[in-house]
């Protein structure tokens, strides 16, 4: 059979894509098509952009680096144990203290106040000179204490003894230097005249000589010794002269009340209530013209409580739950005081005192140890950490930068932050 031939059959009026002509107005070679002319240009118009992003995410990873080291620690917000509680108590302060018994310290300041009357005549008077001493115990770590009458000698011989018995803070040592007791204290010429009108000196202990303690007690003059005199005095009326020495003496209490309050260290706490006031009132002088002078010397010395060892005291007197942990009360400035004793009386002797108010236990923790113990750990294991605190009752942590999940190594850099329920 014979083959047929089949053609391409295009009905009339419709277009074939062979049909279709083109609009080029003239051929493309191979040769115009330059695939990499094409590229090369287009990576010139990336390039640049490129760059720019590169750089600006190595400026983000090296500041980030950078705060990873620089900005790294943590902090630690602690909420103590904390408690309210009433305070009601009747306390006996001793110095020194035996087992049990609330201790107190004393801070001495003296200072001198002269005032001006018109005399009115003269009379004929004995008096003893009289002055201020600083007593030093460089002989024990323990407070000393000085019966009243304690001798103490110039050189030149001259016997000058001290009205009270006084207690000398013992010797301690500070930056590897031994830093001798001392107290502030008033004397009085053994005998009354002039000859005891001396300056500043140094004094021996003679009841002590023969003693280990004859080299570890001596003092030096705080202020000159002045008022021995035999023979006649201008003089005022009575009730003026009391009015004029006890207007001194009121204002001598208030200025070594502020000198006391800027001595007390931040550790201990002070009640103006507490405060021992000793004055000395100098026999009238002639002034100029027909005035006299009268002159006061006193020594303020303050009772004062290490914040520690009175709020162990409060809270034990306080609490039938306490747990003989340490604590410490806060404000105890706060809690009224009313003293027991006569502002006469001496240092050394026992301090009766009632304590009464409102106040806040707060137990106590070491926050140095604490900062070594977290030194590394991961955020996991802060609750075995902190259980091994009683003190502390919740804590929160925040650890920078934010990615981290560890404390930093290095203590210093963990910041301990104490909030209080009443703050």
């Amino acid at each position: 059979m014979p083959k047929q031939i089949i053609q391409d059959v295009v009905p009339p009026g419709r277009r074939s894509i062979r049909r279709i002509p083109l609009s080029f107005s003239r051929k493309i070679t191979e040769k115009e098509i330059d695939t990499e002319q094409i590229f090369k240009n287009h990576g010139k118009k990336r390039g640049p952009k490129l760059g720019i992003w590169l750089v600006a995410v190595v400026a983000v990873l090296v500041l980030l680096v950078v705060a990873a080291f620089v900005f790294s620690g943590a902090t630690v917000t602690i909420e103590p144990r904390q408690k309210n509680i009433t305070v009601n108590i009747e306390a006996v302060a001793k110095n020194p203290a035996g087992v049990g018994e609330l201790a107190y310290e004393t801070i001495a300041v003296g200072s001198a106040k002269t005032v001006y009357l018109q005399a009115t005549g003269e009379s004929k008077v004995e008096k003893k000179a009289s002055g201020v001493i600083v007593i030093y115990n460089n002989y024990s770590s323990s407070p000393q204490r000085l019966i009243k009458n304690t001798r103490f000698e110039t050189p030149a011989g001259l016997i000058y003894r001290i009205e009270k018995s006084v207690v000398v803070p013992g010797r301690r040592v500070e930056n590897g230097k031994t830093i001798p007791g001392s107290l502030e204290t008033a004397v009085f010429a053994d005998l009354p005249g002039p000859d005891y009108n001396i300056g500043l000196t140094d004094f021996t202990v003679p009841g002590f000589k023969g003693t280990p303690r004859y080299e570890g007690f001596y003092a030096r003059s705080k202020t000159t010794m002045l008022g021995g005199f035999i023979g006649k005095v201008p003089t005022a009326p009575e009730d003026k002269m009391n009015e004029a020495y006890a207007s001194a003496e009121a204002e001598l209490k208030q200025t070594l009340a502020q000198k006391i309050s800027n001595q007390k260290p931040d550790t201990f706490v002070w009640y103006p209530a507490a405060l021992l006031f000793e004055s000395v009132r100098q026999m009238p002088t002639a002034a100029a013209g027909s005035m006299i002078t009268l002159s006061v010397n006193a020594t303020s010395t303050a009772v004062v409580f290490s914040k520690s060892v009175l709020s162990r005291y409060i809270a034990e007197h306080s609490m039938t739950d306490y747990d003989k942990e340490p604590v410490l009360i806060d404000k105890p400035g706060d809690l009224i005081f009313t003293p027991r004793f006569s502002t006469n009386a001496a240092a050394g002797d026992s301090i009766p005192f009632s304590l009464k108010g409102e106040a806040m236990v707060v137990w106590q923790f070491d926050s140095t140890k604490l900062k070594s113990d977290l030194a590394g750990k991961s955020k996991k294991e802060i609750s075995l950490v902190i259980a091994a605190y009683r003190g502390i009752a919740r804590t929160s942590v925040v650890i920078r930068p934010f990615w981290k999940s560890n404390f930093p190594d290095h203590p210093a850099k963990i910041k301990i932050n104490i909030i209080l329920t009443s703050n």
